[in-house]
C-alpha cells in the first residue's frame, strides 16, 4: 500500500513515472517470486491506491481530450534528433547521475540475481533505456531519466563496496562525490558571473524575469496608446508559457491568452480579448530581461491565434 502511495504521488509529480508500469510487466516475467506474490491481494491493493491517487489527473485529461498526455507522448517520442541533441543528452546523464554512478550502477543492475535487486533493476533500467532510445530519435530533456538516479547510485555503492582493493574503491567513491560538488559549484558561479554558460538556456532561464516584466509593463503604455487598449489591464499574448509565468508573477498581468510557442495550460484556460480589443504580443528578445511588446493590429492574424 505504501508503494502504491509512492507510485501515485510520483505519477502526479511527473508523467515519466508511468514507465514504472512496463517495468513491472518486465519484472513479472523476470522474477518468479513476484509472480507468487501476485496471488495475494496486497500488490493489487497497492496498484489500486496508485490509480486512485492518479485518477483526478486522468479524469481531467478525459474531459480535455487527453491534451497533456498526448502532448507529452508527442514530446517524448519525436523524430527530430540531431548529433548535438544526442551529445547533450549523453553529457546530461554523465553530469546528472555522475560517471561512476552511471557506469557502475548500470553494470551492477545488469548482473543482479536476487529478487530484491531485480526489482530495483527493473524500476531503473527500463526508464533509462526508454529515455535513451527516445533521445536517439528526437529531442528529450536531460532530466527525464532522473527517476533512475537514486537506484543507480545505490547499485554503484553496492558494487564499489565489493570492489577489490580498498584504495581504488575509496578513490572512485570520493572522486565521484568531489566531481558532483565541483559541478554544482561551477554551475553556481556561472549563474552569478557567466562565462561558459552565457547566452545559453541554462543561464537565461534563471535570469531577467523581473526586468522583462518591468520592461513589458513600461512598453504597454505606449503600445496601448497606439492600439487603443486599456494599459491597466491589457490582454497579453505571451510568446511562451515561461514568459506568461514571468509576466504574471513579476508584472501583475492577469489577462493572458494562449502562448504561441507550444500548447500549455493557457490554451485550456481559454482567455479571449474583448470584441474589438487589440491583443499585445509580449516576447523576450536579445539579452535576458529584454521585452518586446507588439500590438496585434492585423485582425486575420489575431483570429488565427484563437
Amino acid at each position: 500500500v505504501l508503494a502504491g502511495v509512492a507510485v501515485g504521488v510520483a505519477l502526479l509529480a511527473k508523467y515519466t513515472a508511468a514507465l514504472l508500469a512496463p517495468a513491472l510487466l518486465v519484472l513479472v516475467l523476470w522474477d518468479g517470486e513476484l509472480r507468487r506474490q501476485l496471488r495475494a491481494p496486497w500488490p493489487w491493493l497497492g496498484a489500486a491506491v496508485a490509480v486512485a491517487l492518479f485518477a483526478p489527473c486522468l479524469a481531467w485529461n478525459a474531459r480535455h481530450g487527453w491534451i497533456s498526455i498526448r502532448f507529452q507522448l508527442g514530446h517524448g517520442f519525436g523524430a527530430d534528433a540531431t548529433v548535438r541533441s544526442v551529445a547533450e543528452y549523453v553529457l546530461g546523464q554523465l553530469a546528472g547521475a555522475g560517471p561512476v554512478a552511471l557506469a557502475a550502477g548500470v553494470v551492477a543492475l545488469a548482473r543482479v540475481r536476487t529478487t530484491a535487486w531485480k526489482r530495483v533493476a527493473a524500476a531503473a533500467l527500463l526508464p533509462l533505456a526508454v529515455t535513451t532510445w527516445a533521445a536517439m530519435r528526437g529531442r528529450v530533456e536531460a532530466n527525464w531519466p532522473a527517476l533512475a538516479y537514486p537506484a543507480l547510485a545505490a547499485a554503484a555503492g553496492a558494487r564499489l563496496a565489493a570492489w577489490p582493493g580498498r584504495a581504488s574503491r575509496r578513490a572512485l567513491a570520493w572522486g565521484s562525490a568531489a566531481l558532483a560538488l565541483a559541478l554544482l559549484a561551477l554551475f553556481g558561479m556561472e549563474q552569478r558571473s557567466p562565462r561558459l554558460l552565457a547566452a545559453t538556456p541554462a543561464f537565461e532561464r534563471f535570469h531577467g524575469g523581473r526586468q522583462l516584466a518591468i520592461g513589458a509593463r513600461a512598453q504597454v503604455v505606449g503600445a496601448c496608446a497606439a492600439a487603443g487598449c486599456d494599459p491597466s489591464r491589457p490582454f497579453v499574448v505571451p510568446a511562451s508559457y515561461q514568459v506568461a509565468a514571468v509576466l504574471g508573477y513579476y508584472g501583475g498581468f492577469d489577462r493572458l491568452g494562449p502562448a504561441l510557442e507550444r500548447p500549455s495550460q493557457l490554451d485550456v484556460w481559454g482567455a479571449r480579448p474583448e470584441p474589438g480589443e487589440v491583443p499585445l504580443l509580449v516576447r523576450a528578445a536579445g539579452e535576458p530581461g529584454t521585452a518586446v511588446v507588439t500590438p496585434l493590429l492585423d485582425p486575420p492574424l489575431a483570429r488565427v491565434l484563437w
